[in-house]
């Protein structure tokens, strides 16, 4: 799978790396349109810029943002937690879809899966590895024809480790993280499949790129509240023998968390991805945005639970919906 377009069976041609739109573009090497590159320039800077504020600020421990798995995101990245946490977590791709070609109907237990493993490492870092995989099984029936046709795969992801550092703040319920992460080339070809059970989550399904991940978060926390926000570049560099040009992603997000007892929480997430460094994009969205709810339970270590995902943009055209659990247990 190249970072050029994929072709979705039989000539069909989707927006999978938000790079799929990349029509016309010129000899490899070409420089970044002016408006484009200054916009790529401007967000990195705002975000550098954010974090070496943080560095120089004086106050509280950065611990009080610190996560649990009841109060923790979603699909946002964690930030340090109390205790070690290990996770584990699957999306299906949600209901069936009709793009007016054919009919896509995907088995209970297609989906990506996550295995991962959140270890605080001092006072004020943390260290994150998750370990990716996509299942689908998927039935396509054409239109106009009587027939369907199955298809089955199942790939590892690229395996990631990312380093998360928390940063002293003034207000006592509020603390700053920098997350430095990379995304190993480890999946293999037909990894791509699970590329839109989660867009946010694409580094884990590209095969044949290595993903530099640099995040900022900002974390308050109320008395039975949670409130994050973030955003981030993603650089990625191909490892094939094709020598694709260097690609830069943009990620952001907002989340908010209410616990209304000290065992349930409820959670509101809106996230975005997408690509900054190519200019033409044709009809496509630059960014695919998605909104999440979710819900979990703690009992005892174990925390158990549920959350929807509604797309918007391109990808809500292919997939509108998707649906996740997740089980994670204190260490």
């Amino acid at each position: 799978m190249t970072l050029k377009s994929k072709k979705y069976f039989y000539g069909t041609e989707i927006a999978l790396y938000q790079i799929a739109v990349r029509k016309g573009r010129s000899e490899k090497g070409e420089k970044f349109n002016h408006k484009i590159g200054a916009v790529m320039k401007s967000f990195i800077n705002i975000i550098i810029g954010i974090a070496l504020i943080s560095v120089l600020t004086d106050g509280a421990d950065a611990q009080q943002g610190s996560a649990t798995p009841l109060n923790g995101p979603i699909l946002m990245q964690r930030v340090i937690p109390v205790s070690s946490i290990v996770q584990l977590r699957f999306i299906n791709p949600g209901e069936d879809s009709d793009t007016g070609f054919f009919k896509k109907e995907e088995s209970l237990n297609s989906g990506s899966y996550r295995l991962s493993g959140l270890f605080p490492i001092g006072e004020n870092s943390a260290i994150e590895i998750a370990v990716p995989y996509q299942s689908h099984k998927t039935t396509y029936t054409f239109d106009g024809m009587s027939d369907s046709w199955e298809n089955e795969s199942s790939e590892l992801g690229n395996i990631s480790v990312i380093f998360i550092k928390g940063f002293k703040n003034r207000d006592s319920k509020s603390a700053k993280y920098l997350s430095l992460g990379l995304f190993l080339p480890t999946a293999g070809e037909d990894a791509w499949e699970g590329t839109l059970d989660n867009y946010y989550d694409i580094p884990f399904f590209v095969d044949e790129v290595m993903i530099i991940k640099g995040l900022f978060s900002f974390v308050t926390n109320g008395s039975r509240s949670v409130l994050r926000v973030e955003g981030g570049v993603d650089t990625w560099i191909d490892v094939s023998d094709r020598n694709e040009d260097i690609e830069f992603f943009g990620r952001y997000g907002i989340g908010y968390t209410f616990l209304p007892s000290e065992k349930v929480s409820l959670h509101a997430e809106f996230v975005g991805y997408g690509i900054l460094s190519e200019d033409d994009l044709g009809d496509g969205s630059r960014f695919q945005n998605q909104l999440v709810l979710g819900a979990r339970y703690q009992i005892g270590k174990f925390v158990p639970g549920m959350f929807f995902i509604k797309n918007f943009n391109d990808l809500g055209d292919l997939v509108s919906t998707g649906l996740g659990i997740e089980l994670s247990m204190i260490l």
